[in-house]
């Protein structure tokens, strides 16, 4: 039975790894001639070398081997290296190859053995992706398989030094709040029981490629498990970084958030939540335009990425089980003094936007409106309200929809403290009888009649 063959052209990415030493490589292995005959595919070809810690250093030597699809066996040797200076070519690579000529797990010896040994592992790729582009120049929407394949391997080596099973270590994580935090010059790793007490998971998180100065390079992100005595690729989570951890009582009890920036004014926010059943991290979907916190049973968004921030922004929405429900109010602050606040008006059931605008005269004075879709100037209910004591936005949340002012604090909560009834401050409201009656404080004293 022929073998299927390997094409010219045909090409394999992976990372060699020197036993016991911390100098690592990417590789390309590309067929540029084949021959097959009685089960054997004899090639020929090139590989390149690149110097993980350092990418301009790069190194290509000719290649000839053998595959043996009878028995999934592959041996090849190098020479001619472009780049002399620390090549070594009195070696060769033996290991195995998958029936479907997709994955190369080879080891090298030299024949004299004064360097040890080395791993080798290549995934078939397409013969026009080269190892940088993979970790500086390609978009997250256009990665391939091989594409993950190389930044799995690759953030693989983040985690070569750290055992979580060397002694003394495994006491440490049988609580969730164990967890360790590496940062090298290849990239970041946060381990420990990240999501779950009965696992260890690792987030990796690749250093990006040198770029110019309004240029951001991805900087990738995977999730490993230690299972089986070793760190397993579990997932790929694309372009993130900025990684914080929130836990809570109920479920999901666990969610990571991320931030990336793709522009020198551009971004967005991204995060998931831990499912326990499949082991995986999922998307909320959350951000609407910024990153959120929850408390109690809400969901709060802040402000996104912006030019020039001259507001502060919170959205609240209902939240149970792990789903975002209806907004409940917004407010809007502005760094001249201007706020506004939409929600629900307790009286009457309708959506209301109340606007405060200061006077520019230091005198203390707000202007209020109450806009609504039947007045959206809010010209028949407006007035002016003066404060005697210190307020913040806060106050007037409480006032006006009943929301807890804790709900601005943009910590993570559990649960809200029990709701205490309002310290109304002084104020004296004129106006729209409405503007008096909501705001006025204390109530004015009606006149006994005679």
């Amino acid at each position: 039975m022929e073998p299927k063959p390997v094409s010219v052209g045909t090409t394999f990415t992976g990372v060699f790894k020197w036993s016991g030493v911390n100098d690592d490589h990417l590789v390309t292995l590309s067929i540029d001639k084949e021959e097959t005959s009685e089960g054997l595919i004899n090639f020929s070809g090139h590989d390149v070398y690149v110097d993980v810690a350092d990418p301009e250093t790069k190194c290509i030597m000719q290649v000839q081997g053998e595959i043996n699809t009878n028995d999934d066996k592959i041996s090849f040797s190098e020479s001619h290296p472009s780049n002399a200076v620390g090549a070594i070519t009195d070696g060769s690579f033996t290991g195995t190859i998958t029936a479907d000529l997709h994955v190369v797990t080879v080891t090298w010896s030299q024949v004299y053995r004064s360097l040890g040994s080395g791993d080798l592992r290549l995934t078939l790729a397409t013969p026009d992706t080269p190892p940088a582009d993979v970790l500086g120049e390609v978009t997250e929407d256009a990665l391939s398989a091989q594409d993950i394949s190389w930044i799995a391997d690759t953030s693989l080596i983040l985690l070569r030094d750290i055992d979580p099973s060397y002694p003394g270590r495994i006491a440490i994580f049988q609580h969730r709040v164990s967890q360790r935090k590496m940062e090298t010059d290849k990239g970041t790793v946060l381990w420990g029981n990240l999501f779950s007490g009965s696992e260890i998971f690792a987030l990796t998180n690749l250093a990006p490629q040198p770029a110019g100065p309004f240029d951001y390079p991805p900087q990738y992100l995977c999730l490993f498990v230690w299972k089986n005595h070793k760190w397993t690729f579990r997932q790929f989570l694309g372009n993130a970084y900025g990684l914080e951890l929130h836990y809570r009582k109920d479920h999901p009890s666990a969610f990571l958030q991320a931030t990336r920036q793709t522009g020198r004014y551009d971004g967005d926010y991204l995060s998931w939540y831990y499912d326990e059943t499949t082991g995986q991290l999922v998307r909320t979907h959350f951000e609407d335009w910024g990153p959120f916190y929850l408390v109690g049973n809400y969901l709060c968004l802040t402000n996104g990425y912006e030019r020039t921030s001259h507001e502060e922004m919170h959205s609240i929405y209902a939240y149970k089980d792990g789903k975002k429900g209806a907004l409940l109010a917004s407010v809007d602050e502005r760094d001249t003094g201007p706020f506004e606040i939409d929600g629900t008006d307790q009286k009457t059931g309708e959506t209301v936007t109340w606007s405060f605008n200061p006077r520019d005269d230091n005198s203390g004075i707000i202007s209020v409106r109450a806009l609504t879709k039947a007045d959206p100037s809010g010209d028949s209910n407006k007035g002016e309200i003066k404060c005697a004591g210190e307020f913040d936005t806060g106050y007037f949340l409480e006032l006006l929809t009943g929301l807890s002012s804790e709900l601005l604090n943009e910590e993570w909560v559990d649960e809200l403290p029990q709701k205490q009834p309002l310290q109304r401050i002084p104020i004296q409201a004129t106006g729209s009888a409405d503007i008096v009656k909501r705001f006025q404080w204390p109530l004015p004293q009606s006149t006994p009649s005679k």
